[in-house]
């Protein structure tokens, strides 16, 4: 597993049993609306990459796109963590 951030957002990423990456991208803290709590929103970008110049050149397409704050539809929202 691997960590990159960049101002208060992360990038996640994890080899899978095929030797494939999987990436979860985690946003900067915000404030949930509902709990009125610090929460990061985490994203996935649905699908993993390859370790090979193609699948790597879209990991790194996919980690300038989100540390950008590219954010739907590119990248799926799949869930909210508390700070």
């Amino acid at each position: 597993m691997v960590c990159w951030g960049y101002d208060g957002q992360s990038a996640v990423l994890e080899v899978t049993a095929d030797g494939s990456l999987r990436a979860t991208f985690i946003d900067s803290e915000g404030i949930d609306v509902v709990s009125t709590s610090p929460v990061a929103a985490a994203y996935c970008s649905g699908s993993t990459y390859a370790l090979n110049r193609t699948g790597s050149g879209r990991m790194v397409a996919d980690l300038v796109d989100f540390f950008s704050g590219v954010r739907e539809p590119k990248f799926r929202f799949v869930d909210a963590f508390p700070r």
